[in-house]
């Protein structure tokens, strides 16, 4: 973890503590007395606390990812109001890091297509579509972050995160995610309906790999920039049906297949990111903590 050591004599904040807040803010607390920075966190319940505040590096990790389509008015104000609140009341020295995700490239009917940063699906989804209600806030988000990146002295980076899993507790498994919906069928050992193709596949990140991305954005990112923290590895439904040992049933309409895949050549090269686990090595334990 000396990739911390960065942060020696530094003030941290981190906004939102959901999924990826909890664990980041948990991460980073851990060391915060071997490398010596100080931590403070902000939910809805505190965010006017920031006001005045300065921080080297502020993490925004709110945004309402997994639920955003029975709660629109959060996602959008979570998203937008409150990027708008913390850039008016904070001072950031070093850089903000706002999260994003790989979700607003879209899909593609061809396995061997291969999303990265530069390139934006030719063929977005219609915005009358409910998934535009996350993908044209994000979409939105960073056109706004990036267009405030030369307007300030500090650096923004915008970190687009694949979909998420690992180090779930009873708490998280609420089914807002086919993943969390899937976890929680193994774990209650009942077969699952299955509306959709076993074939359409996703990319993925291990938790504790996204942690890493997103604190080596922060540090090894040179100027302004955006970079997809992922795994590079893209998996289908029936790759994680075989993993759990799930059985399942399929719906009555079932669409044809879709893909999407993202590079991390950029975060490779630029931020030193290489992610560790992946479908074929996680284990159990890593992917739920009974306690």
């Amino acid at each position: 973890m000396q990739i911390l050591g960065y942060f020696k004599g530094k003030s941290i904040g981190v906004a939102g503590l959901g999924y990826v807040g909890r664990h980041l803010a948990d991460f980073l607390n851990t060391y915060s007395a071997e490398f010596q920075y100080s931590l403070s966190t902000f939910t809805r319940s505190n965010i006017e606390d920031v006001k005045g505040k300065e921080f080297d590096y502020f993490f925004n990790c709110a945004g309402n990812t997994g639920d955003f389509r029975q709660k629109m008015w959060e996602t959008i104000e979570s998203n937008l109001f409150l990027t708008k609140y913390l850039l008016e009341n904070i001072k950031i020295k070093e850089a903000y890091i706002a999260l994003s995700s790989t979700r607003l490239y879209g899909f593609s009917d061809k396995k061997d297509i291969l999303f990265e940063e530069n390139e934006i699906d030719s063929n977005p989804k219609s915005h009358l579509s409910i998934d535009f209600v996350y993908d044209g806030t994000k979409k939105l988000l960073e056109s706004i972050l990036w267009n405030l990146g030369g307007k300030v002295r500090h650096k923004i980076i915008i970190c687009r995160l694949s979909n998420l899993y690992g180090k779930y507790t009873k708490s998280d498994l609420n089914d807002s995610t086919f993943f969390k919906l899937m976890l929680r069928s193994k774990i209650e050992d009942r077969p699952l309906k299955v509306e959709q193709n076993v074939l359409s596949t996703k990319g993925y990140i291990f938790v504790e790999d996204a942690i890493l991305g997103i604190i080596h954005s922060a540090v090894y990112a040179a100027k302004n920039n955006v970079y997809n923290i992922c795994s590079g590895e893209s998996y289908s439904i029936g790759d994680w049906m075989r993993y759990f040992k799930i059985d399942y049933t399929l719906g009555n309409e079932i669409n044809s297949p879709s893909y999407s895949r993202n590079s991390i050549k950029k975060a490779a090269a630029e931020l030193f990111f290489h992610p560790k686990t992946f479908l074929t090595n996680v284990s159990w334990s890593e992917l739920f903590e009974a306690n």
